[in-house]
């Protein structure tokens, strides 16, 4: 990843930063309002009004408790498989077949709205969600990559620390002490940066900057293990020859090989991962949007 673009994702995100939650209460409270106002009308409704207007407006309603549930579901949801996009998918369906509802019953009853506007709206916010159902194959990938590495960074701590051990009681060179004891310290960095890679939990620059991290502390700590391996002059550590501490250098090694690979799928895929927050911070920004124009829909004179 090259600095420019490393600066570009950061300077996006210097605003984004700041406002999260101070954007999703104000979402959730308009909502609330819009739903409280929704609800009171609809049981306060004349008698004489005509059932269509009055199922118009209850699909208003409906509409704006299912993209307040989507907003939810984007930012609360922590597996990412296939159940995951099926339920978005469901969510996207109903969402558009109303969005069909709306737009038919503004036609038809010919509605004194600013419908150009609205169907702007609409059509960002639709673009936005197929963005996001089309990220499915390389999200799941993603995902799988991250939770691999959360399940297996302790183990490799585990060896590390065991390897640690056999060299104290083996009398092994302090310099082999050093190199072991310091993969340590780089394991909990590791852990740390792999902590940092939830979509989540963090904005598009932190993971940008994890990503990059762990890929270059994860390079160096298998170079060390194959260092103490085979020896390696450029360090100026010699070669392992206890074959206890030396079997278990191969297992470690091994597994950290292994987590490489999975970490080069999260380097490759973090771009999809900015997207899919870029989208999903989108959709918010939309739905206050559509929340703005159903308000008026339902107060509008039919």
């Amino acid at each position: 990843m090259s600095y420019e673009y490393e600066q570009a994702v950061r300077q996006r995100d210097s605003f984004a930063n700041k406002i999260p939650s101070w954007l999703t209460l104000a979402i959730i409270g308009f909502f609330v309002f819009v739903i409280i106002i929704f609800t009171i009308s609809l049981f306060n409704a004349d008698s004489g009004k005509n059932d269509i207007v009055i199922e118009f407006q209850k699909t208003l309603f409906e509409q704006s408790n299912e993209l307040m549930d989507v907003n939810f579901y984007l930012a609360n949801e922590q597996d990412k498989d296939k159940r995951y996009f099926v339920k978005l998918q469901k969510y996207s369906n109903q969402i558009e077949h109303r969005f069909q509802i709306i737009s038919e019953f503004i036609v038809n009853n010919d509605l004194d709205f600013n419908s150009k506007k609205f169907t702007q709206a609409e059509k960002m916010y639709r673009k936005k969600m197929e963005t996001i159902l089309k990220s499915q194959k390389d999200l799941i990938s993603y995902h799988k990559s991250l939770s691999k590495l959360q399940k297996n960074l302790p183990k490799l701590l585990t060896l590390n620390t065991e390897i640690n051990n056999l060299l104290f009681k083996s009398n092994s060179s302090n310099t082999h002490i050093y190199f072991i004891t310091r993969q340590l310290y780089l394991l909990e960095r590791i852990t740390s940066n792999v902590t940092a890679l939830n979509i989540h939990q963090n904005n598009a620059s932190s993971i940008l900057s994890a990503a990059d991290r762990l890929g270059r502390d994860m390079a160096l700590l298998i170079r060390v293990y194959r260092g103490l391996l085979k020896g390696d002059y450029k360090m100026n550590v010699s070669k392992i020859n206890n074959l206890k501490v030396r079997r278990g250098l191969n297992k470690v090694t091994k597994l950290a090989t292994s987590l490489s690979k999975d970490i080069a799928v999260l380097l490759q895929q973090g771009s999809n991962a900015f997207q899919f927050i870029d989208m999903r911070n989108g959709l918010q920004i939309d739905s206050l949007k559509l929340q703005v124009y159903y308000q008026a829909l339902f107060f509008v004179e039919y």
